[in-house]
């Protein structure tokens, strides 16, 4: 199959991350790929070229920068794709059935958000529902995605497909000794650590954590906090933190690349969002083999189950602060939430899931008269 994965920008984000890896999995089993980018490839993208996938620029301004949309257009309908997997790249991408309609066109929702403005959640749900019957397919990165998208778009079941983010268990793994790593950022042997990676963003739940960090810290001295990730939140948090005089005990790594590097000094992994679709640093935290805490939201249990985590009700601060003081001192409960993780994480496996995947392709061109069997090796 020739297939296009549409994503808005290349940014170290969780769709971004995620079609790259489905990309790249698509590739090593014969398929011919392309990455297309709404405005530029930045690091997700350079990694994905890097990888030998071919990578098209839109270069779009905004989401109204019909000049630079036209551009994009004028390549698909050149390279003629078989199937068009647009990864919250752009809503103005369903219109690309008026002059490609024999090609499959799926829009994969990877968060149940909208948009950060009134009028924005508005158009972008105007628009959808405009051109949902353009649309071929629906997938949700959740049960609990789907039914949102459902219920907002009035979509039939059968028009919807759950298909769970993956994760490349073999290559994600930690390249430095975890002794170098704490080295660079000033740790004690004897200090825990506690983490998580995030964007520093109001869905995220950071202040959450500093308030989890600040409970804990009055009970453990030789505690450190660690927030991996960056965003427009970051000047008012660490505001946050001097008011809390937490400033020798949490520490802002800022968005890095070596992400397995980093959570493999964690003794804690915790998440305190707000909301989540799904939670893919729930996937790399389970690779890697830390034990997790998290607040129970949106598709958060569809991923990670008592075996596996220890799951508290949406922002409440003072049992997840008590959950990870009793966690330090029960080492048999780490050993089991880390075996049960590395058992959980299995079923999350890039290649699992981008079988699972293609099934949904050829289903659908099928349908439309082009496939009529699957290749030997994709059975």
């Amino acid at each position: 199959m020739k297939i296009l994965h549409c994503n808005w920008s290349g940014t170290l984000g969780g769709a971004e991350n995620f079609a790259y890896q489905l990309a790249k999995n698509q590739k090593a089993v014969g398929h011919d790929v392309v990455i297309a980018y709404m405005t530029n490839r930045l690091t997700i993208g350079q990694q994905a070229a890097d990888s030998g996938i071919r990578i098209f620029e839109c270069r779009m301004k905004n989401g109204y920068d019909f000049f630079h949309l036209s551009r994009c257009f004028r390549f698909i309908r050149k390279e003629k794709f078989d199937v068009i997997h647009n990864h919250n790249g752009s809503r103005s991408l369903n219109a690309i059935k008026f002059f490609l309609p024999g090609s499959v066109l799926i829009n994969h929702f990877h968060t149940t958000s909208f948009g950060n403005e009134k009028w924005e959640k508005s158009s972008t749900l105007f628009w959808n529902k405009l051109t949902s019957d353009l649309v071929d397919h629906y997938i949700a990165n959740s049960d609990h995605t789907k039914n949102i998208i459902m219920e907002k778009y009035g979509l039939p079941h059968h028009r919807v497909s759950v298909l769970y983010n993956g994760i490349d268990l073999e290559s994600f793994r930690p390249i430095k000794k975890t002794a170098a790593v704490r080295k660079e950022f000033g740790l004690r042997d004897s200090e825990k650590v506690v983490g998580t990676v995030a964007r520093l963003v109001p869905p995220k739940g950071i202040d959450k954590f500093i308030e989890v960090a600040k409970r804990v810290s009055i009970e453990v001295d030789n505690v450190k906090f660690l927030i991996v990730g960056d965003g427009k939140l970051r000047p008012a948090l660490e505001e946050r933190i001097v008011k809390l005089d937490l400033q020798d005990k949490i520490v802002f790594v800022g968005a890095r690349t070596d992400v397995p590097d980093l959570l493999s000094i964690f003794d804690i992994f915790l998440l305190t969002s707000s909301w989540e679709a799904f939670g893919i640093t729930l996937l790399e935290t389970m690779t890697i083999g830390i034990p997790i805490i998290a607040f129970a939201v949106g598709g958060v249990p569809e991923v990670v189950n008592e075996t596996c985590a220890i799951l508290v009700n949406p922002g409440d601060i003072k049992r997840m602060s008590q959950e990870t003081l009793n966690l330090f001192e029960n080492k048999s409960k780490q050993k089991e939430l880390i075996q049960g993780g590395l058992e959980r994480v299995k079923e999350f496996d890039i290649v699992k899931i981008s079988r699972e995947c293609t099934e949904i392709y050829y289903k659908l061109l099928t349908r439309k008269g082009h496939v009529e069997a699957k290749t030997s090796n994709e059975r």
